[in-house]
């Protein structure tokens, strides 16, 4: 598998630290990053209340990450 097919992904709970491990990731590693923030009203297919955290439809998502490698 060549470097440009990998994607790393870090989900979690707010506030612990995904974003700026991220950063560092992509910047240590030389990656791009794709903040999904930006993205929920396109992937994402609801939001579960009792979980508090989008339901994300994972075709959306692999398309939306093909959409921004292809960039």
């Amino acid at each position: 598998m060549s470097r440009r097919n990998l994607v790393i992904a870090i989900s979690g709970t707010p506030g612990t630290g995904k974003t700026r491990l991220a950063r560092f990731l992509a910047k240590k590693l030389h990656f791009s990053r794709l903040d999904l923030h930006r993205h929920y009203g396109e992937i994402a297919t609801g939001y579960d209340a009792k979980k508090h955290c989008y339901v994300i439809d994972l075709k959306k998502l692999e398309d939306l990450v093909r959409k921004e490698r292809a960039k």
